[in-house]
């Protein structure tokens, strides 16, 4: 009889993540917002098959899925911003529903929208969101789940947000190296508040933390303009392991001390891999730019935006730094990269240009 109930709970549960499903598909077919949204290229990025995603393993394919995934964000930000309060949107409607499923009962497609979703709800900080966005980093064993969690909630911002992080922070000290407080650690630098620094700097000393969660922490205390964990991310580069090379360098990029730069530059060598290449000049870049006067530092932007209007990291970072900024002329910039024509290789730039103008007034 237990077993039973159980597998009725199951169905039902199935029925509703199958219907709210097919809900966001049929919406993806109506909705006509953005004209140079693709349907069909909207559709496969929400309903695409193994097979699919097994050919999305070379690098044309990761481009293809990465620009479907933004394909979904453009399709939808217009009817999200306009709601003003979206806790129906059906985006929303699917990220709630999801949270009762693991990881291997949904697919690669679907972890795309979620991970947009979530992008998208630290874009506009939706406080609302903060319940949905917690469960996904208490419980997710997806690990894109849990750190996108992590920073759309530090995105969001606030005292909620602030103790959220900080709750989670504490409640993994016993699992000391765990991906919950690692991503924990990340999202209290994306929120911006100056009193997680005294957490960050013990969680920069601790010696049984690993040295990745020492690294999340110096780039944390970074974005809280204390640079105190230099050291710890320029001696990442010395390590052979890729994921701690490219975290140091991160974390370099955001404590911005022009010191790094000798170093980064011998990554940016014909000889060395070209993601590590990109990621060196990528977080070059953020350095180069942080020792500028407010005004250089938007000319430096928009310069170099428009250069790589299709680095998805740069203008993601970019175009968030202007709206950071916040200065009449860091505003106007983005009012006129949001004007930018919206085809060819410039269409993501003046896309996430208007995203983040946008958000701004919500």
């Amino acid at each position: 009889m237990r077993m039973t109930k159980t597998r009725q709970k199951s169905t039902i549960r199935d029925q509703r993540y199958t219907m709210f499903k097919n809900k966001l598909i049929s919406l993806i077919s109506i909705i006509t917002i953005c004209p140079l949204a693709s349907i069909d290229c909207i559709a496969n990025a929400v309903v695409q098959s193994k097979k699919s995603y097994s050919n999305a393993m070379s690098s044309k394919g990761t481009l293809e899925r990465e620009s479907a995934t933004l394909e979904v964000m453009k399709l939808h930000v217009d009817s999200f911003l306009a709601q003003g309060g979206p806790a129906g949107h059906p985006l929303i409607t699917f990220l709630d529903d999801s949270t009762s499923l693991k990881g291997a009962e949904l697919s690669r497609s679907d972890w795309d929208v979620i991970v947009t979703t979530m992008r998208l709800l630290g874009e506009v900080r939706a406080e609302f969101a903060l319940v949905i966005l917690l469960e996904y980093l208490r419980t997710s064993d997806n690990l894109s789940g849990i750190y996108n969690a992590a920073r759309a909630i530090g995105q969001i911002g606030g005292d909620e947000a602030y103790h959220i992080l900080v709750g989670v922070l504490k409640g993994q000290h016993k699992s000391r190296n765990s991906d919950r407080k690692k991503a924990a650690i990340v999202g209290l630098g994306f929120c911006r508040d100056k009193n997680a620094t005294s957490l960050l700097l013990e969680e920069l000393g601790r010696l049984d933390n690993d040295e990745l969660a020492r690294i999340y922490a110096a780039g944390a205390l970074g974005m809280l303009d204390c640079g105190k964990g230099y050291m710890t991310a320029l001696n990442g580069l010395k390590s052979g392991n890729s994921t701690i090379l490219t975290s140091s360098m991160a974390s370099l990029g955001l404590i911005g001390n022009a010191s790094a730069l000798p170093e980064l530059k011998e990554f940016v060598r014909p000889r060395v891999s070209y993601v590590l290449r990109r990621r060196a000049n990528f977080c070059i870049f953020m350095i180069e730019s942080s020792q500028l006067s407010d005004d250089e530092k938007v000319d430096f932007l928009v310069n170099g935006l428009n250069q790589s209007p299709g680095s998805t990291d740069l203008v993601q970072w970019g175009t968030g730094e202007l709206k950071r900024m916040n200065t009449p002329y860091s505003l106007k910039s983005l009012h006129e990269l949001s004007c930018l024509p919206q085809d060819g290789a410039l269409k993501f730039l003046a896309f996430m240009a208007g995203v983040k103008l946008r958000a701004l007034v919500q």
